[in-house]
């Protein structure tokens, strides 16, 4: 089962919060942070009119989540309001099963203030104690400084950058980073 004990963080205001395992009772309040991620947000490459998970489907995937041994979904929350949400799911085939990607969303108030750090810190702790999982990877706009800054501070590498890998419906073109994190053996 892949799930992590919840974990208490303090932000960069000094304001508690706690980033857990999403359970499927999770479901609606994930699915109304990530279509508000989607309206606010910058740096994703889905657009509010392209999200049609339905909540039976959001819960099945939490359900199936938990039973998997390398599929984690993480939610931060403070005084009850989710903040941050977390999803790592590695290769499903045993050529691929050491490697696996994430994407992570924080809300626009709790942005720079600790919480994207909190999240990637629950998820490498977690990723340490999976053996078989040796490499996390994920893609960033390169102009999302803060996010890059994030990932080179917990020691991820860039292996390639993509250019103009994503288009707005303005024209505009945006290059992605993949960035890795290889676990170190002792």
């Amino acid at each position: 089962m892949a799930k992590i004990d919840p974990a208490a963080y303090m932000s960069s205001q000094r304001e508690k919060f706690q980033v857990r395992t999403a359970v499927p009772m999770d479901a609606e309040r994930i699915l109304s942070f990530t279509r508000q991620i989607f309206v606010e947000a910058p740096y994703l490459l889905t657009t509010p009119d392209e999200f049609h998970t339905t909540y039976e489907e959001e819960r099945e995937q939490l359900e199936q989540s938990l039973k998997e041994e390398a599929y984690l979904c993480l939610l931060a929350e403070y005084k009850g309001e989710m903040i941050g949400l977390l999803d790592f799911q590695n290769g499903n085939r045993r050529r691929t099963r050491h490697h696996g990607t994430f994407g992570m969303s924080v809300g626009k108030e709790f942005r720079n203030k600790g919480v994207g750090r909190a999240l990637l810190t629950s998820l490498l702790q977690w990723v340490d104690e999976h053996p078989f999982i040796e490499k996390v990877s994920l893609e960033v706009f390169e102009e999302n400084e803060s996010a890059v800054a994030l990932y080179e501070k917990f020691h991820f590498q860039t292996e390639g950058r993509h250019l103009k890998a994503v288009k707005t419906e303005e024209n505009i073109y945006h290059h992605l980073l993949t960035m890795a994190y290889f676990k170190r053996s002792d």
